[in-house]
């Protein structure tokens, strides 16, 4: 996983513009961090005693998520190494249990990459630790707003904000005048008004 991050940091992961139609949207890294970034991550896969340490709500409230999260992971590695490389444990759908964890992770089994911040207040702690430790790390909720730029942790999803106004201009510069909301019981409001809004100021035009 961390090897396909680093192969593709400048080529896709940290791009924020359209290319050839191809929707690309970037995480957390600043821009002024693009190089820097690249290198740290490069550095310290160098060094990589091939640990990761996976944090996952497996048991709990949203234990399918986490489940299916896994299941994603443990398909990168087909050769039936996944236990020697990936440590998991279990957060019980209870973000306060984040630093025990980490602690073990890194102090006991010396995982020298992190993956996991499925809950906002979780993914907030788990970048503390990852700039402190200058850990690379895998950050798996959408960053918030406010989020300062971090040099070694790695939002998956980026801001609420900045995805639906990618989505929506990527869509209007291939000619979509004419847009579908389906709307499901389990939809980020905040998301889907910005959508509209940004529809609206594009000069898109809702149906539905």
């Amino acid at each position: 996983l961390f090897r396909l991050l680093a192969a593709e940091t400048k080529r896709t992961v940290l791009r924020s513009s359209v290319h050839a139609n191809t929707l690309r949207i970037k995480p957390d890294a600043c821009d002024e961090y693009i190089e820097e970034t690249r290198k740290t991550l490069l550095a310290s896969l160098a060094n990589h005693g091939k640990r990761v340490g996976v944090i996952l709500p497996l048991s709990g409230a949203d234990e399918g998520f986490g489940n299916a999260i896994l299941s994603g992971l443990q398909a990168t590695q087909p050769d039936k190494t996944f236990d020697q490389m990936f440590i998991v444990r279990d957060s019980q759908s209870n973000p306060g249990n984040i630093d025990r964890i980490l602690a073990e992770l890194y102090f006991t089994h010396n995982a020298t990459a992190f993956v996991g911040g499925f809950y906002a207040r979780e993914a907030a702690r788990m970048s503390e630790w990852s700039e402190g430790l200058a850990v690379p790390t895998l950050l798996l909720s959408p960053r918030p707003q406010d989020a300062a730029p971090r040099k070694h942790s790695f939002w998956v999803f980026p801001p609420i904000n900045n995805l639906a106004e990618a989505i929506v201009n990527s869509g209007m510069n291939k000619g979509w005048r004419r847009w579908a909301i389906l709307r499901s019981a389990g939809d980020n409001p905040e998301f889907v008004d910005r959508v509209r809004t940004v529809l609206t100021q594009r000069g898109g035009k809702i149906v539905f």
